[in-house]
């Protein structure tokens, strides 16, 4: 029988007006399942919380084991990211979204309703297997999940501003949206450099001497249960793509080109799809991973699919309850 470990955020069960792991306790009071509960405090709590969780069950208790992140999307991650990390075994995992935006539930179609995402992972009889990215140091000390996007370089700095800016945090909450990404669009512009980048694919090297961005994006698609033999013959793809002499016109450009999906015609934008690959960055870049900020870093770093087993079963609620939100 399984055993269901609810590791919750508790920084965000502290700040939650809607008191949603109130509610889910009080639905796994009235369940008939094994679980337990374990509380993380911050986030640097994690690595710790996850080695001792591992360490302490036997290989045989972790087979039979569900690890259920609560809280923010940036916790999930961290969960995640330490369990491939600490355990030995592919340990199923699922998450209760607590906040409004989420696009891996909306990708896979677990609801953004806390007690229907719970009614999906209750239903679960076997563990439905989605592709992550993992990102793996070179020096093999830091391993990192992401789930849809990884960006860097000026689409990452200008992020970064319309979020730490109080000028533009100003514009936002007064509803001036698009003056404040215009004023922060005109801040990077000013204030970006380009940077070198290089790609690793299938043993080849490619130089971009002037980039502005990079993306990387698991376009993978993740809508059926997939055997193990099915994921050795599926096709799974990462999108690379790079950005070289941005400026506000060649910006606007892509925009326009972006509309028609014709942005790969441009012959400043580099593209591949591919299962793996090794970027390196030899400056101080800002970046991002799932829309969450990360410190400005040097990247050498390889990129590759990895599949992990989810235990929800996304169809055993109706379509009108997956858009419900909490």
């Amino acid at each position: 029988m399984k055993t269901f470990f609810f590791i919750i955020d508790e920084e965000m069960v502290k700040n939650d007006p809607q008191k949603t792991w109130k509610k889910i306790k009080s639905e796994l009071k009235n369940s008939k399942i094994n679980y337990k509960i374990i509380k993380v405090h911050n986030l640097k709590q994690i690595s710790r919380v996850i080695q001792q969780f591992v360490d302490t069950l036997g290989m045989h208790a972790l087979t039979d084991a569900v690890v259920i992140s609560c809280g923010r999307n940036i916790f999930f991650l961290e969960v995640l990211s330490n369990l491939l990390n600490a355990a030995k075994v592919k340990i199923p995992v699922a998450f209760i979204p607590f906040e409004d935006k989420n696009i891996f539930a909306k990708k896979i179609g677990v609801s953004l309703d806390p007690l229907i995402a719970l009614q999906q992972i209750f239903n679960t009889i076997r563990p439905t297997y989605y592709n992550l990215v993992e990102m793996d140091e070179a020096t093999h000390t830091v391993k990192k999940v992401f789930l849809d996007e990884v960006i860097i370089g000026f689409n990452a700095y200008l992020s970064s501003l319309l979020q730490n800016s109080r000028m533009l945090i100003f514009l936002q909450e007064h509803h001036s949206y698009y003056a404040a990404r215009f004023c922060g669009l005109v801040a990077a512009f000013v204030n970006r450099e380009h940077f070198a980048a290089t790609l690793r694919i299938n043993h080849k090297y490619y130089f971009f001497k002037n980039t502005c961005s990079v993306s990387i994006k698991n376009i993978t698609p993740e809508s059926e249960f997939k055997t193990a033999s099915q994921l050795q013959t599926s096709e799974q793809l990462l999108n690379i793509s790079v950005i070289s002499s941005l400026n506000p016109f060649t910006s606007f450009l892509l925009w326009l080109f972006r509309k028609f999906k014709a942005e790969t015609k441009l012959p400043f934008v580099h593209t591949f799809k591919q299962k793996q690959f090794h970027l390196m960055i030899n400056s101080l870049e800002f970046g991002q991973i799932d829309n969450r900020e990360l410190t400005n870093k040097f990247y050498d770093v390889f990129f590759r699919i990895v599949n992990y087993p989810f235990w929800f079963d996304v169809d055993s609620v109706s379509l009108t309850q997956k858009k419900q939100k909490g």
